[in-house]
């Protein structure tokens, strides 16, 4: 049974980030909707801003220090992240999320019974920005275990097509999600649209909507306070605006 703690990585640079209304919301409305035993948020070092005064009192900060390299390159904070994400599920057991989601909701009881949970990704694979996973999995250690082999410093090879692999080759060892429960607006133009441009209020399938926010923030998320979030005629503003 995997255990109702919600996971969470932030801020993996050697100095304190302010933090974002954007991840404010994002932890305000996984405790909200899901209402988790623990949220706990993995970092270098403490955040700091009056949006990270509101979630302290109920957020477990745990310090780590990812890997600094690789067969002898450095590593960005994105490819740190991944290997990170897939040891604290291995570890502990929970659900992992990253900082940009948004849920919108519950979780449905069934998907914890399972020994491991992802989402499709349009057609690249499985994305590893939503996970569930049992303590030990057999899935999450099969992954970790071929994550070194296949990282070749893509985004998508060791995160993405991997897992969608090992899923065909190890059907009973993981669930697989429609990309409609956590990814239904993708990262093409059509799907940032569909967030920032448009609205759409048939989520009835969704459990949460990930930002994509290496392409979003500049554009719509960067500069968002909560005057526009309320004022704002999209998707997200529509749906996110009610935590605040």
């Amino acid at each position: 049974m995997i255990p109702k703690d919600f996971h969470f990585i932030y801020g993996l640079k050697s100095e304190p980030q302010e933090f974002h209304l954007v991840h404010y919301l994002c932890l305000r409305s996984c405790r909200e909707v899901n209402e988790p035993d623990r949220i706990r948020l993995y970092c270098r070092h403490e955040p700091f801003g009056p949006y990270w005064e509101k979630v302290r009192p109920w957020v477990t900060v745990i310090g780590v220090s990812p890997p600094g390299e690789m067969h002898g390159r450095e590593l960005v904070y994105a490819h740190q992240s991944d290997f990170l994400r897939l040891e604290i599920l291995n570890a502990r057991g929970g659900v992992y999320a990253d900082m940009d989601t948004l849920f919108i909701n519950r979780l449905p009881r069934e998907l914890y019974s399972h020994p491991f949970v992802m989402g499709v990704e349009g057609d690249h694979g499985l994305c590893n920005a939503f996970l569930m996973g049992e303590r030990n999995s057999f899935f999450g250690l099969k992954w970790r275990a071929v994550m070194e082999e296949v990282f070749d410093f893509s985004w998508n090879v060791h995160s993405v097509i991997t897992p969608g692999k090992l899923a065909r080759a190890y059907p009973g060892t993981v669930h697989v999600e429609p990309r409609e429960s956590f990814f239904k607006h993708t990262w093409d133009g059509d799907g940032l649209r569909n967030l920032f441009s448009s609205v759409d209020l048939h989520l009835e399938r969704s459990y949460s909507l990930h930002l994509w926010a290496n392409l979003s923030w500049e554009p719509h998320l960067g500069g968002l306070t909560e005057e526009t979030l309320r004022e704002g005629g999209n998707t997200y503003a529509v749906l996110a605006r009610r935590f605040l």
